[in-house]
């Protein structure tokens, strides 16, 4: 780490803000020989990237370095085994659970770009397992099935709404036998104009007599939208549903379904509901 008198700096502060975006490394401010301040390159830290331990995973990456000559290269960090750089692109199919922080760096000519990012990588998923899956009453046609599918791109399903009055929605599973439960993974899928969002969201367990009690410390990541609204939706977005472990035979996400006026010449009904690409559960 570099060290500069202030003095030196003012000299040359726009040469060494370059240098720094640049190369990452800082640079130490003093006056009067003592540490005033430190000059740091400006990083955009990513939402954490979620895969599962055993199953394919890609996300692509763009920087205004991006060029056929650029260099990409791993600055700080690692990443999980079976997992690798791609220029572009960070995929593979990682062999370890666990949390997996880095920096990547691309640089072209004399412009560089850096960006922290977090892959967190789960254990089994015990959808696949469970005995059933729960899901409210829906008029849809739509096969339920494909929330435990691992396609989160594939195919959304929509819980429709037999009439306008405002309803809850949920989506969970069953297990012949109790599991240890501390993350749930929710995809919504592709929100439709009209409706297919929550405006309100929990998670419940059943309890060893059978009542549904809601989890303590839920934590939503990234954080979900829940004005009644289709601004701001999104689509096929992995939303980590974080909780103090509980040990169950049963588990949902539920919620208020949301909806909005449509106009005239789409009927001029509102109806409430949600949608899900996937619902996916860790033990970790």
């Amino acid at each position: 780490m570099q060290t500069l008198k202030a003095s030196e700096f003012k000299a040359r502060c726009l040469k060494l803000m370059d240098d720094v975006q640049q190369t990452g490394e800082e640079i130490i401010i003093t006056k009067n020989g003592k540490p005033v301040s430190k000059l740091v390159p400006y990083r955009v830290t990513a939402p954490t990237l979620l895969a599962e331990k055993g199953q394919p995973f890609s996300f692509q990456f763009y920087f205004g370095a991006d060029a056929a000559s650029a260099d990409y290269s791993l600055q700080s960090g690692a990443l999980p085994a079976g997992i690798g750089l791609d220029r572009h692109r960070i995929r593979g199919t990682p062999l370890q659970a666990g949390r997996f922080g880095f920096r990547v760096r691309v640089a072209s000519r004399n412009e560089a770009r850096q960006r922290d990012y977090t892959i967190r990588v789960h254990g089994e998923n015990l959808a696949i397992t469970a005995a059933s899956i729960l899901v409210n009453d829906s008029p849809t046609g739509d096969d339920i099935g494909l929330i435990r599918d691992g396609e989160k791109r594939n195919a959304t399903y929509y819980n429709r709404a037999p009439d306008r009055e405002p309803r809850m929605n949920w989506y969970g599973y069953t297990w012949d036998e109790a599991q240890t439960i501390s993350t749930l993974v929710y995809n919504p899928g592709l929100p439709e104009e009209w409706g297919g969002w929550f405006t309100s969201l929990d998670v419940q367990y059943q309890d060893e007599n059978g009542n549904w009690r809601s989890v303590e410390g839920l934590r939503i990541a990234p954080a979900m939208d829940f004005a009644n609204s289709q601004w701001l939706k999104g689509a096929f977005i992995d939303h980590s549903l974080s909780f103090e472990p509980v040990t169950t035979s049963a588990i949902r996400i539920m919620g208020d379904a949301g909806g909005i006026e449509q106009d005239e010449r789409n009927g001029g009904e509102r109806r409430f509901y949600t949608a899900v690409s996937e619902l996916a559960v860790y033990p970790d």
